[in-house]
């Protein structure tokens, strides 16, 4: 969206003789990082004008809060009000805003980050251009970003235990984060598949539009500076793959852990069929033969399964960064 803003130069000349709108993102931004500012001011100096994608006067008008609707389900709370707020500071510094207004902007607990914001935007319109490298304003933006950029992968067959670990994680995650927004949320591609109408023995495209609709809901959880806990049985080796390539290219530095839930087959068997048509458990009887299917290929590719020591090699040795052993027998 940043790179699309370079296709428009300001209808206000007058105002903003910068080449483009992504030179004016580029320079308020540098000015940000040279005034060691936050992470959600500098954030927000590089999106407040995202809003200015088209040539269309009316559109411009309103670009802070066709901003802040973009870029809603990417950002914290607080880079997103800074964004659809940024102009109220020229009325207030004008005179043009009425009292209780006034009064109302000073007693938010963000005013201060606004205001610094504000400077940014008015100093950042030089004709001539220069700015830092935009490679140099990503990686800065990377360094300084607070967010609990952390995925776990749960690894483990049906009915061993995987949504019941992965259910308490975001609970105990709460502590951390506020009531309504747990540190981590949780992603799971059979409630999607749910939500879809995909049954048993579905189509290919049609895992395909679960998974698409997984790394959306990835995508958005990080974006909002939460953790993800992907409850996905990730029995093989490939899948687990795929998994991680994924996550490495779209989220580079990302930390990614394994978090293995074991319970022997017999007992994941005796599980199934006793959770079989209980309220919010299995609502489809899962076949032994796939239970027997899914634990032989989690063994093959973990080897000794029961020395936690191998195992977490093996996890290591596919790439995660941590790796994590529950055994629910």
């Amino acid at each position: 969206m940043v790179d699309n803003t370079a296709n428009y130069a300001d209808i206000k000349k007058e105002f903003h003789p910068e080449p483009n709108v992504k030179n004016h993102l580029g320079q308020v931004t540098t000015l940000a990082i040279e005034a060691s500012d936050t992470w959600d001011v500098i954030f927000a100096s590089l999106l407040h004008d995202i809003g200015k994608n088209k040539n269309d006067a009316r559109a411009w008008a309103q670009h802070a809060y066709r901003g802040a609707l973009m870029i809603a389900d990417d950002v914290p709370p607080k880079v997103r009000w800074l964004v659809e707020n940024h102009m109220k500071p020229y009325d207030y510094t004008s005179g043009k805003m009425r009292a209780h207004k006034r009064k109302d902007l000073e007693q938010h607990e963000w005013f201060d980050e606004l205001m610094r914001l504000n400077n940014y935007d008015h100093a950042g319109r030089r004709e001539d251009g220069k700015h830092m490298p935009w490679d140099e304003i990503y990686a800065t933006l990377d360094e300084l970003d607070p967010r609990r950029n952390q995925v776990i992968l749960m690894v483990g067959i049906q009915a061993a235990g995987k949504s019941t670990m992965s259910k308490a994680i975001v609970d105990a995650s709460r502590d951390y984060g506020e009531w309504w927004k747990p540190g981590f949320e949780r992603t799971s591609r059979d409630d999607i598949r749910e939500v879809l109408g995909i049954g048993p023995g579905q189509w290919r495209h049609q895992e395909n539009s679960a998974i698409k609709v997984q790394r959306q809901h990835i995508r958005m959880g990080l974006g909002r500076g939460q953790g993800i806990v992907v409850d996905n049985c990730h029995n093989t080796v490939r899948r687990r793959r795929d998994m991680l390539e994924w996550l490495r290219e779209e989220f580079p530095g990302i930390t990614v852990k394994a978090h293995l839930v074991y319970a022997p087959l017999e007992v994941c068997i005796q599980r199934n069929r006793d959770e079989h048509g209980k309220p919010h458990r299995h609502r489809l009887l899962i076949p032994d033969k796939v239970l027997v299917q899914f634990h032989g290929d989690l063994v093959a590719g973990l080897g000794k399964i029961a020395d936690d020591e191998h195992v977490a090699k093996k996890l290591t040795s596919e790439g995660f960064d941590d790796v994590e052993i529950t055994r629910t027998a």
